[in-house]
């Protein structure tokens, strides 16, 4: 199940792809990012069974850098810009998860979406990006504390186990639609065929960081200026 391919199938073949298994490939994520480039993009892979995400597996090119999930771990490793000297079979270790400190001086990810139609309200640095796969590396590393963000089920199929592995939290409207249940249903995505924002999440704005407390504090510092967040 591809972004780019999903709109040519009939609504009988997503339904019967998310009862058995199917993998989600965004083949490019931050396709501006690539198409001027700039290095911040990457491919991401999810693979689901039965609608729910059990593995999945990130990789930036132009950082070197890979990020995978497997049985309740999550395997990272960081290459350089030279593919010639790439060797992720060596150098791919169980990343740990990151510190959960949270501070003025902590760096803060939006996306593109959420920077055009919200306010940002903190003393932070933030960095706005193209690309969920990078942000969620920056994330899963340490190097951002909060990436805050307005996806559809294709940027964060590839990194969404490995989030939850590292005990990552994820804001949510209500507990049925808590994007790191995994699931892919009708309560978290809109999946209605030909929907102007289908696969999109029914909250608009996801905010993910390492504590709960922490998740409330950076989504509270967000006001949206119209119906887009």
């Amino acid at each position: 199940m591809g972004e780019e391919t999903i709109s040519s199938k009939d609504p009988q073949y997503l339904e019967k792809a998310l009862q058995n298994r199917v993998w989600i490939i965004d083949p490019i994520d931050g396709t501006a990012e690539f198409a001027h480039q700039v290095p911040f993009w990457g491919n991401s892979i999810g693979y689901a069974e039965n609608g729910i995400l059990k593995e999945g597996g990130i990789i930036v090119p132009g950082t070197g850098e890979m990020m995978i999930s497997d049985n309740g771990k999550v395997w990272y490793a960081r290459e350089g810009q030279d593919p010639e000297r790439w060797n992720f079979t060596e150098h791919l270790r169980i990343l740990e998860p990151p510190a959960t400190r949270f501070d003025d001086s902590c760096i803060v990810s939006l996306s593109q979406r959420v920077v055009k139609h919200a306010v940002f309200h903190a003393r932070n640095t933030v960095n706005v990006l193209c690309s969920s796969v990078y942000a969620a590396i920056l994330l899963a590393t340490g190097r951002h504390a909060a990436v805050v963000t307005r996806a559809k089920l294709w940027d964060h199929a590839g990194y969404l186990v490995s989030l939850k592995n590292l005990g990552f939290h994820a804001w949510s409207s209500l507990p049925e639609r808590n994007i790191l249940s995994l699931k892919i249903n009708p309560n978290i995505y809109i999946l209605e065929k030909g929907a102007e924002e289908a696969f999109a999440l029914h909250d608009k704005t996801t905010v993910f960081a390492r504590t709960a407390e922490t998740v409330e504090k950076v989504k509270n510092m967000l006001i949206p200026e119209d119906d887009h967040l």
